[in-house]
């Protein structure tokens, strides 16, 4: 994103809503592996 905002191919607007799209994602992502682990713990007890 850094790289396509500096060289103008997106702006710093655009380059943000990008971001904010994958830090989502990113948490989607963390939120759902941190499930299956708790799952895993209590079904092991």
């Amino acid at each position: 994103m850094l790289a396509a905002v500096s060289a103008g191919d997106l702006t710093p607007l655009e380059g943000a809503s990008v971001m904010g799209l994958v830090e989502g994602y990113r948490k989607t992502l963390e939120t759902e592996d941190l499930e299956r682990r708790l799952t895993a713990l209590e079904t092991t007890k």
